[in-house]
């Protein structure tokens, strides 16, 4: 039996693609849910207002933590959980509208990240499988700062929808490299919270096997210029997250 959904999403200074976002997502529920970060210093609040949605201007507790508040204030029970610079294609947005929710199933959308008007096709960005729509009873977010993940019980179900989550990511290469700073000193806070550091290992060639990873392994170099600057952006990011690892446990 097909069943309703509230929308989450959570936002800070996303006013180039909020637009775009909840367009979309008005459409496919009555129960759209934006936690804007209360520092968020753009346009974002001026234009979710000509949407239909419930805006809550809430202190950052990080990506998790904000995504499972956010969840709390929504209406009904299954919640698609959409980031502030994706959206639905049409065959996505087909597959949503017209979706039988079943217990114990988590769906996931095949994520396409772009930089500027590239669609990344390699470096093990693409496909990239999330788990998005969710039964918020059964289905949390983890404790992680970055890179969170949903906590998916083991006998869940998972179905892919057809169809593709655009992921409007980088502006340019400047919006890669102050994305992946701010990544890498979350993960050091992580580091450091947890009291598990980075392992001699990672310390000595994290670095260069992230890049040899994503340029050779997983095929960077066949997106010519934009596989090198995110193998390079890469390496940077994993040489940051141990600058800061070493900086904050001092």
């Amino acid at each position: 039996m097909s069943q309703k959904f509230s929308v989450v999403i959570i936002a800070n200074n996303a006013e180039r693609t909020i637009a775009d976002c909840l367009s979309k997502v008005t459409m496919l529920s009555d129960d759209v849910v934006l936690v804007l970060d209360e520092k968020s210093e753009d346009a974002t609040e001026t234009i979710a207002r000509d949407f239909s949605v419930h805006l809550i201007k809430y202190p950052w507790k990080g990506y998790s933590a904000t995504k499972n508040f956010g969840a709390t204030r929504a209406k009904y029970d299954w919640i698609l959980s959409i980031d502030s610079d994706e959206v639905p294609d049409d065959l996505l947005m087909y597959q949503l509208k017209n979706i039988s929710l079943e217990e114990d199933t988590v769906f996931q959308c095949v994520r396409r990240t772009w930089i500027h008007k590239y669609p990344v096709k390699y470096c093990g960005w693409y496909p990239d499988n999330v788990a998005r729509l969710y039964h918020k009873k059964d289905v949390q977010w983890d404790h992680h700062l970055v890179h969170e993940r949903l906590m998916v019980p083991f006998g869940t179900n998972v179905k892919v929808l057809e169809g593709t989550l655009e992921h409007y990511s980088f502006r340019n290469e400047s919006h890669m490299r102050e994305k992946f700073k701010n990544y890498a000193f979350l993960r050091a806070q992580e580091w450091k919270e947890s009291g598990n550091g980075p392992s001699g290992l990672k310390k000595l060639l994290g670095p260069v096997f992230r890049f040899f990873k994503t340029f050779i392994i997983k095929g960077g170099i066949l997106d010519g210029k934009y596989g090198w600057m995110i193998a390079k952006n890469e390496y940077l990011m994993k040489k940051k997250e141990l600058y800061y690892w070493r900086e904050i446990s001092r």
